[in-house]
């Protein structure tokens, strides 16, 4: 899973974590995260959203 080694390369804290997931109610969209408490959504994950959501989770208090 890149997400789960990117988070744990980029940030040493055991305050994010990287769960999987059955079906968020879009499984025929693709891929997809959820940021809580937020409920920030990142749809369709690639290489490149996930460069977003890395960069999100670097910006958030």
């Amino acid at each position: 899973m890149e997400l789960k080694s990117r988070v744990k390369t980029e940030f040493n804290t055991k305050d994010i974590r990287v769960n999987a997931a059955g079906c968020l109610g879009v499984c025929n969209e693709g891929i997809h995260a959820v940021i809580y408490p937020e409920n920030k959504w990142f749809k369709k994950l690639s290489k490149e959203s996930i460069e977003d959501l890395i960069s999100h989770l670097k910006s958030s208090p």
